[in-house]
């Protein structure tokens, strides 16, 4: 296809394709997020937001903003003695209105409380907030020095919202709908959620463009951005619709960039059909899916309008993901961002397998393993005490590309892409509009597929680290020994139980695949084989997050079993302890070598009764089935 001859140059930028966290220019505003909580407050679940409406002007100058707010919601709580909307101390508020009366209000610590004066939990309460400002985040000015163009737009993930607009910062909390009109001068236009029903002119030098979208969102994904654009809108044609996806590009209005772009705007259309094949139609069809260009170091997945910084492939590839994972589906708290950012990054690797060379899909998947063992340690989980850190929710290398490897090995551990999509399907078919965790994932994970993936959860997604193997291997006869030595990089999760593929190549060109587990740090398997083995490759397809070495050698070692025996000499009961093998074969004879008791003896410990034997000397034997073996002459008195 003609736009296979650019993609290996444009997998080079995955690194830094899609860090929204990554500018300069934010971090001051990092610094200021990593120092405030998420407002948690007394009214936060005493209430359902159905609606968001906000009736606001700005400029591409600079972040001033003014207008009203409006909320719709209805009440949970019929004790509920005011409403609260998170809103920065920063900001101005001139008025508040409920159901279109003037209303008291206080507006301190960040927080905007309306007072009620009854309980209406079966009505629906409209409040009105007008305000002005200077948000102290969540609102960006930029300048493009190539094309000389300034902008002027939103970034909200994960608390900032409350910095530019009155707004429940509650992650499970969905409006279901949301309108967004911005008046600009009429020079500039404004991107936003949703459809744009109409651009009215107001008469004056301004313009008011009028978004509305239908589907339900969540607070940080309601977005504005504002610029000298002009709209380059292109369609997609996926199979699952008659109907073609409007992919509406609002670009710099500047000599030359529609040009210069052109080309990587358009693979915007084969990356939408090649995720519509993999996930099913995009959730947001009836709408649109768009991109306003803006000064970010990245892209920001804002539902039906991404801000993006360019047409990177892996950078739209996976802000188009998020439009299933992110935005249709969403985080449940922010200790599960991988439901955002693990399968979006995976969405990358998605577009990979329809549009790029398997070369290319080796190398995209070889440099992510490579970034996710950045760090020796952290889990893809955010603990408690770092879920209002937001460089630890958005860490590059742990949320995104181990948490996209996540995913690849559940893939791998499925073995059957068929079964694996369906999980897929399935997860968003079930909490599609919704919120999940990584609970709620697994909990599909496992009735779809039949499996259990308690270990690797508990090993991959909660535990540190990943594993290291060392690895030798010797054939003797018609058997292949390979003995897996394997450490782990944080003691925190002191062993993965991960099959590993063995590829066995043999003198004769063929070959054959076999997986093994360990189950301990140190294991010996044997393979049956009557053909010659002439080199091995580990995990040849590149598919778990692990690191490893393998050489050929005269001989596997024995390992010893750490034998404890007592009481020796004994009278009646006997004793056998042998360290950390869990199953060891015993066996028990006396001096004619004739076998008296044998057995299978487990976790690693046993105590026998042996008072029908008659005083003597006798001979204990344990061996394990990867051939460890010690010999003990025991004495009974």
């Amino acid at each position: 296809m003609k736009y296979l001859s650019l993609i290996s140059i444009l997998i080079l930028l995955a690194i830094s394709a899609f860090s929204q966290w990554e500018d300069p220019q934010i971090n001051q505003w990092k610094s200021q997020q990593d120092n405030r909580l998420t407002q948690v407050h007394r009214a936060a679940d005493d209430y359902d937001v159905k609606f968001y409406f906000l009736d606001i002007a700005l400029d591409d100058q600079s972040i001033a903003i003014e207008g009203t707010a409006q909320i719709d919601l209805v009440l949970t709580n019929g004790a509920a003695s005011a409403i609260e909307l998170d809103f920065d101390n920063a900001m101005n508020v001139s008025a508040v209105r409920k159901d279109g009366m003037s209303s008291g209000y206080d507006h301190s610590n960040n927080i905007i409380s309306i007072p009620l004066s009854k309980a209406r939990t079966e009505d629906l309460i409209s409040i009105e907030v007008d305000f002005s400002g200077n948000p102290p985040y969540g609102m960006f000015h930029g300048h493009d020095d190539t094309w000389d163009i300034d902008c002027t737009f939103s970034l909200s993930e994960p608390f900032d919202a409350m910095g530019w607009f009155p707004v429940k910062q509650d992650l499970t909390d969905k409006a279901d709908s949301s309108w967004v009109f911005v008046t600009v001068p009429d020079h500039l236009m404004a991107g936003s959620n949703g459809l744009l029903d109409q651009v009215i002119d107001n008469g004056n030098g301004t313009e008011t463009y009028e978004w509305k979208s239908s589907y339900p969102i969540d607070y940080y994904l309601i977005s504005v951005a504002i610029a000298d654009y002009t709209d380059a809108s292109i369609y997609a044609h996926p199979e699952q619709s008659e109907d073609s996806i409007l992919i509406q590009n609002f670009v710099y209005n500047s000599d030359g960039y529609l040009a210069a772009n052109e080309w990587s705007m358009n693979q915007s259309i084969p990356i939408m059909e090649a995720l519509c094949d993999a996930l099913g139609l995009y959730p947001h069809h009836d709408e649109k899916y768009g991109h306003c260009i803006v000064e970010l170091n990245g892209g920001m997945e804002h539902q039906t309008m991404t801000s993006i910084r360019d047409f990177g492939f892996a950078l739209v590839a996976h802000e188009m993901g998020h439009s299933w994972f992110g935005n249709y589906v969403t985080c449940g708290t922010w200790q599960d961002i991988w439901i955002n950012e693990g399968f979006a990054v995976y969405s990358e690797f998605i577009t990979h397998e329809a549009m790029s060379t398997e070369a290319e899909q080796r190398n995209y998947l070889q440099l992510s393993m490579d970034q996710a063992k950045t760090y020796n340690n952290g889990s893809v989980y955010v603990p408690i005490e770092e879920a209002n850190s937001v460089g630890r929710i958005f860490d590059y290398y742990l949320t995104y590309k181990k948490g996209g490897m996540l995913v690849h090995m559940i893939r791998y551990l499925i073995d059957d892409d068929e079964v694996f999509f369906q999980v897929l399907h399935e997860f968003l078919a079930t909490y599609g509009n919704s919120t999940a965790t990584g609970e709620d994932f697994r909990a599909i994970l496992e009735t779809v597929s039949c499996l259990d993936f308690e270990n690797f959860f508990d090993e991959y997604y909660y535990g540190e680290g990943f594993p290291e193997y060392n690895i030798n291997w010797y054939q003797k006869n018609n058997t292949v020994y390979i003995e897996s030595n394997q450490t782990t990089t944080a003691s925190e999760t002191p062993l993965f139980t991960i099959p590993l593929e063995y590829r066995l190549f043999f003198s004769d060109g063929d070959s054959l695949s076999v997986k093994l587990a360990n189950t301990n740090n140190s294991e010996i398997f044997e393979v049956e084989s009557d053909r010659q083995v002439t080199h091995i490759e580990v995990d040849p397809d590149i598919w778990v997050l692990c690191n490893k070495t393998i050489q050929q050698v005269e001989s596997i070692p024995t390992q010893q079993i750490d034998l404890k025996t007592y009481p020796n000499p004994f009278t009646s009961s006997f004793t056998i302890e042998t360290g950390s093998f869990n199953e060891v074969h015993f066996t028990i004879v006396d001096t004619n070598s004739k076998i008296l008791y044998q057995g299978l003896m487990k976790n690693g410990f046993l105590n026998i009764d042996l008072s029908d034997l008659p005083i003597g000397v006798y001979y204990l034997t344990v061996e394990t089935d990867k051939r460890e073996l010690q010999r003990k002459k025991i004495v009974k008195l």
